[in-house]
């Protein structure tokens, strides 16, 4: 099952409905390793992971901090592992983006400005 539902999930190639102005998700593609600091802590290691989505008209992300090489030795009781879905709209030819974690679900919408990724948080209205 696990292969079958990569196999679906996943996809090498952008589907061709995307614009190439708009495939601005591309450079992400790939694993990055992060560094995460806030007023408590500062460069906890962590991993994201980029792949192009549902039959290429989405590209999705899985963060992971503290990494799961950090968390053999520094176990963390905040951690998260958190997916971002950014499903392509032909239409207004910008991206519909949910974000889910263990601590709540955001929605956004993000859009190419100028050399810049603009996004639109439904939540907050910025």
């Amino acid at each position: 099952m696990d292969d079958i539902f990569s196999m679906v999930f996943t996809s090498r190639e952008k589907n061709p409905l995307i614009l190439d102005d708009d495939d601005i998700f591309a450079p992400l593609l790939g694993s990055w390793d992060t560094e995460y600091s806030d007023d408590k802590r500062s460069n906890i290691k962590g991993e994201w992971h980029f792949s192009r989505a549902l039959d290429g008209m989405a590209v999705a992300d899985v963060f992971i901090c503290p990494s799961r090489q950090e968390r053999l030795f520094n176990q963390q009781e905040d951690g998260e592992w958190g997916i971002t879905i950014r499903m392509y709209d032909r239409k207004t030819r910008s991206y519909d983006m949910t974000y889910v974690c263990q601590h709540h679900t955001k929605r956004l919408t993000a859009k190419k400005e100028g050399d810049r990724i603009v996004c639109f948080d439904h939540e907050s209205g910025r």
